[in-house]
């Protein structure tokens, strides 16, 4: 019988005294959440799979308000983000945590490269090339499409975008 993905995922235990474990401490909910994001049977070695909310609830139990609170705060943390039309997340060092750096010859670039390209016109193709264009070989840059941005700034750069767009209509009126 062939395992599912999950089967392999790696969990480090150095996670509890990194960024994001000391981030998580204190929020049971999120660490549940958070480790779930990584071994689910949904997942896939790339960190880039199709979630919808409906299977966080009814795997951990957790309510729709509690998975947003926790999303909200992992993307914050810069750990992985979530497109609520696509219903796909992306977990950003999923990949290097699973799979690492991959050397010329390996026969996972094949396969890196085969997902990269076959997988669905989603928001986070350019930040997945982005960060793993080098690390995973991936060849096909498909970082332009439309909605690879969409809803991903973080707090600080909406405000900075906010007072940008002020200044801009302030000196509008000025002028």
């Amino acid at each position: 019988m062939a395992k599912s993905p999950s089967e392999y995922s790696k969990m480090f235990p150095t996670f509890w005294s990194g960024t994001t474990g000391k981030a998580l401490r204190g929020d049971a909910e999120a660490q549940v959440i958070q480790h779930y994001l990584i071994d689910n049977q949904h997942t896939n070695m790339w960190g880039l799979y199709h979630l919808p909310k409906a299977y966080i609830t009814i795997d951990t139990g957790h309510s729709a308000k509690v998975i947003n609170r926790v999303f909200k705060k992992l993307t914050e943390l810069g750990f992985s983000y979530y497109d609520e039309e696509s219903e796909y997340v992306f977990v950003v060092e999923m990949a290097h945590m699973q799979v690492g750096v991959l050397r010329n010859g390996d026969k996972r670039i094949e396969s890196a490269n085969r997902f990269y390209r076959d997988i669905h016109d989603i928001p986070f193709l350019g930040m997945f090339y982005d960060r793993y264009a080098e690390e995973l070989a991936i060849v096909e840059d498909r970082s332009g499409f439309e909605g690879a941005c969409k809803g991903l700034l973080s707090p600080m750069e909406g405000t900075m975008l906010m007072m940008m767009l002020m200044m801009m209509l302030l000196l509008l009126v000025v002028i």
